[in-house]
């Protein structure tokens, strides 16, 4: 905002351009929330496949 201010621009402007930058950052924060779950949901199933792979694969196991 003082950035803005500084730039001599009315408030009334700096109110909508920040709301605007607000919107985007939200959407970007929901795009990343979303992400990060496939993420996890991503390594459980590696983690599921290399626990499974060491079992099928362990001499001692017979």
């Amino acid at each position: 905002r003082k950035f803005l201010e500084t730039l001599g621009l009315e408030k009334e402007t700096i109110d909508k351009v920040l709301d605007e930058a607000s919107k985007d950052i939200g959407k970007q924060k929901a795009a990343i929330d979303a992400k990060t779950e496939e993420l996890k949901t991503a390594n459980a199933t590696i983690d599921r496949f290399q626990s499974g792979f060491a079992k099928e694969n362990d001499p001692f196991q017979g």
